[in-house]
């Protein structure tokens, strides 16, 4: 079936993520977490996805928003990922000891 044929690899993420979330113990991060939200999540828009409420169980330490354009998928390819990009080296440069 070559409709299928792209899907295999879609169901390999999905199992590694099942046997990593059953191996892996569900605790609050204390740290600072940086949550990237697509601008067009879920096609309404990230604020009204509620993903930040979402997060705040799972963040004891302090949590920043920041949206980037595009949705789930596209931000993550050109020419979204330039800006998560940026904002990810800018990261590194302000949160890196030395």
């Amino acid at each position: 079936m070559q409709e299928l044929d792209g899907l295999e690899p879609v169901v390999e993420v999905f199992r590694a993520t099942v046997t990593a979330t059953r191996r892996h113990p569900l605790a609050p991060y204390p740290g600072r977490v940086t949550l990237l939200c697509a601008e067009l999540a879920r096609g309404e828009g990230w604020e009204n996805a509620g993903l930040p409420e979402l997060w705040k169980p799972f963040v004891t330490g302090e949590l920043e928003v920041v949206v980037v354009p595009g949705t789930h998928l596209t931000m993550i390819s050109e020419p979204n990922v330039r800006d998560a990009a940026a904002l990810r080296a800018a990261m590194a440069r302000c949160c890196s000891p030395g």
